[in-house]
Protein backbone atom coordinates (compact mmCIF):
# COMPACT_ATOMS: atom_id res chain seq x y z
CA UNK A 1 0.00 0.00 0.00
CA UNK A 2 1.26 3.49 -0.76
CA UNK A 3 0.56 6.26 1.73
CA UNK A 4 0.93 9.81 0.46
CA UNK A 5 2.33 11.79 3.37
CA UNK A 6 4.87 14.47 4.15
CA UNK A 7 5.98 12.59 7.27
CA UNK A 8 7.74 9.38 6.43
CA UNK A 9 9.37 6.73 8.59
CA UNK A 10 12.59 4.87 7.84
CA UNK A 11 12.33 1.64 5.84
CA UNK A 12 12.03 -1.30 8.22
CA UNK A 13 9.89 0.64 10.72
CA UNK A 14 6.82 -1.28 11.94
CA UNK A 15 3.63 0.79 12.04
CA UNK A 16 0.11 0.15 13.29
CA UNK A 17 -2.38 1.67 10.84
CA UNK A 18 -6.11 2.28 11.19
CA UNK A 19 -7.87 2.29 7.83
CA UNK A 20 -11.57 2.91 7.23
CA UNK A 21 -13.02 0.70 4.49
CA UNK A 22 -16.74 0.43 3.80
CA UNK A 23 -17.72 1.91 7.18
CA UNK A 24 -15.41 -0.57 8.91
CA UNK A 25 -12.20 0.38 10.72
CA UNK A 26 -9.34 -2.04 10.18
CA UNK A 27 -6.32 -2.06 12.48
CA UNK A 28 -3.35 -3.40 10.54
CA UNK A 29 0.34 -3.83 11.21
CA UNK A 30 2.76 -3.04 8.41
CA UNK A 31 6.44 -2.56 7.65
CA UNK A 32 7.74 0.50 5.78
CA UNK A 33 9.38 -0.86 2.63
CA UNK A 34 10.40 2.45 1.06
CA UNK A 35 10.09 6.15 1.87
CA UNK A 36 10.48 9.28 -0.24
CA UNK A 37 10.58 12.80 1.15
CA UNK A 38 10.01 15.99 -0.78
CA UNK A 39 8.11 19.22 -1.02
CA UNK A 40 4.46 19.38 0.07
CA UNK A 41 3.47 20.43 -3.46
CA UNK A 42 4.49 16.94 -4.66
CA UNK A 43 1.99 15.23 -2.35
CA UNK A 44 -0.82 14.92 -4.95
CA UNK A 45 1.60 13.41 -7.49
CA UNK A 46 2.56 10.39 -5.38
CA UNK A 47 6.24 11.38 -5.59
CA UNK A 48 6.48 11.48 -1.79
CA UNK A 49 5.22 9.05 0.82
CA UNK A 50 5.81 5.48 1.96
CA UNK A 51 5.23 1.98 0.70
CA UNK A 52 3.80 -0.33 3.37
CA UNK A 53 3.71 -4.14 3.32
CA UNK A 54 1.09 -5.53 5.68
CA UNK A 55 2.19 -8.10 8.26
CA UNK A 56 -0.27 -10.97 8.71
CA UNK A 57 -3.31 -9.13 7.27
CA UNK A 58 -6.81 -10.48 7.83
CA UNK A 59 -7.73 -13.07 5.22
CA UNK A 60 -10.70 -11.01 4.05
CA UNK A 61 -8.69 -7.80 3.56
CA UNK A 62 -8.46 -8.17 -0.22
CA UNK A 63 -12.23 -8.62 -0.40
CA UNK A 64 -12.62 -5.09 1.03
CA UNK A 65 -10.37 -3.23 -1.39
CA UNK A 66 -10.78 -2.62 -5.12
CA UNK A 67 -7.69 -2.39 -7.35
CA UNK A 68 -7.04 1.03 -8.88
CA UNK A 69 -8.82 1.31 -12.20
CA UNK A 70 -11.30 -1.50 -11.49
CA UNK A 71 -14.98 -0.75 -11.74
CA UNK A 72 -17.44 -1.67 -9.00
Amino acid sequence: MMIRTTRVFEPGTILVLEIEVLARTLRLKGRVMWARVGEVRWLPTGKIGMGIRFINPAEDLLDLVVPLGASG
